[in-house]
């Protein structure tokens, strides 16, 4: 081989070595590796990876407050029946008494009252508080035995007035049958309030009644 070959071959290995040293880690820098063929690029390098959205439940309510009351005894008066379309001469449902909790002990105070003779439907009246009470008791007419008193209260509710809240019906009143124990003033609790409600009382052969709403005295503000 003659010298010029030589140098041309000397030449050209110079030319690969000084390409191996420079071009290859240019290329490697930019993730592509020529001479493997393979990417070098890091997925982590080039995806970003998204943050956590924490999650937010929804807001927490406030706790319900139990109104208080100044201690005024409301007298609830009568209104025409028509106000609720309600036609007097039409027999009043009855029904059951519905199954009372067991009694419970409470210092109760008058929250309102209702008294009267006759039948007749009563102005709405507003019970803010989740318990009350319903003491009422009736004088009958002092007539012969063929006579027999008797009074239906009807509980209406104002938010819906297909509902009866509860009919109160004690039967036929005898105080001739009472007379080792008087049952009055018969006691109805109700464990649902918060609401407006209306009574529709209808009376035969009585004297009177009396019909005392009862709260909690707990409810009284201080």
């Amino acid at each position: 081989m003659e010298k010029r070959d030589l140098l041309a071959v000397g030449i050209s290995i110079v030319v690969v070595l000084v390409l191996a040293l420079v071009v290859k880690p240019a290329l490697q820098e930019g993730g592509i590796s020529l001479l493997s063929g393979e990417s070098t690029i890091s997925p982590e390098a080039t995806v970003p990876t998204p943050k956590a959205t924490p999650i937010v439940g929804p807001p927490t309510p406030p706790p319900t407050q139990v109104p208080v009351w100044d201690g005024t005894v409301q007298s609830v008066a009568f209104v025409n029946p028509a106000t609720y379309q309600i036609n007097m001469t039409e027999t009043q449902p009855t029904a059951d008494i519905p199954f009372q909790q067991p009694p419970q002990k409470y210092d109760l105070t008058v929250f309102a009252t209702i008294n009267g003779k006759w039948s007749g439907t009563t102005e709405i009246i507003t019970i803010p508080f989740p318990y009350w009470e319903m003491h009422y008791t009736v004088s009958e007419l002092t007539e012969p035995g063929y006579v027999y008193p008797s009074i239906n209260i009807q509980v209406m509710d104002v938010s819906d007035p297909n509902r009866f809240v509860r009919i109160i019906n004690p039967g036929v009143l005898d105080s001739r049958a009472w007379s080792e124990y008087d049952p009055r003033p018969w006691v109805e609790k109700f464990y649902e309030g918060e609401r407006s409600y209306y009574f529709v009382i209808t009376t035969r052969f009585v004297e009177s009644y009396a019909i005392d709403i009862m709260v909690p005295s707990r409810y009284l503000a201080s």
